[in-house]
């Protein structure tokens, strides 16, 4: 998922999909020791990156739009969650929606801007979750379902019967819900 705001191809602006994404940032932080890294999110990428930089030393803020991290999983866990990020001096902004973000006049970001305020930052981390990548397979005519993502059985089947589909670009069944999600 993007910002879609100006800044988003600044060079120290890091999405997280696949390991050449993971050699970029290392790549990045190895080369320009940046001090102060900006998290957007809280899911489980974000909070994995968030142990990854304090464990170099970095100072680490995650900036979340809702109340509290890991916000799809239930309240209790949320706070022990919270509790941990704490403990382990990553600062956790709730309520922070990103605005801006702010370079340096070249190509690099050099603050980010909430519905909160301004912050300065090195390197900025989007982790805002995924969406299905899943066009090829509409054009190619899989039925998609309601999400956007490849419609498939309980047994990760498409509506092709020798097409498969699992990972992000496919729904998958609940069997408490009884229902096709996407995950």
């Amino acid at each position: 998922r993007r910002l879609g705001m100006p800044g988003e191809e600044a060079e120290n602006l890091f999405t997280l999909k696949d390991l050449g994404d993971a050699i970029r940032v290392k790549h990045y932080l190895d080369l320009r020791r940046p001090k102060r890294v900006g998290i957007l999110g809280s899911g489980y990428i974000a909070l994995e990156m968030a142990e990854a930089f304090r464990e170099r030393g970095l100072e680490t803020t995650i900036f979340y739009r809702g109340t509290r991290p890991v916000s799809h999983l239930e309240p209790e866990i949320g706070e022990r969650v919270l509790e941990e990020l704490e403990e382990n001096g990553v600062l956790f902004l709730p309520g922070h929606e990103p605005v801006a973000l702010h370079t340096n006049g070249g190509d690099e970001i050099v603050s980010l801007e909430t519905s909160r305020g301004r912050y300065p930052v090195d390197l900025v981390l989007s982790a805002l979750g995924v969406v299905p990548n899943a066009e090829i397979a509409g054009e190619a005519g899989l039925r998609l379902g309601r999400t956007g993502a490849i419609q498939t059985d309980p047994g990760q089947r498409t509506d092709h019967p020798d097409v498969y589909a699992a990972g992000d670009c496919c729904e998958v069944h609940h069997q408490v819900l009884e229902d096709s999600v996407y995950m």
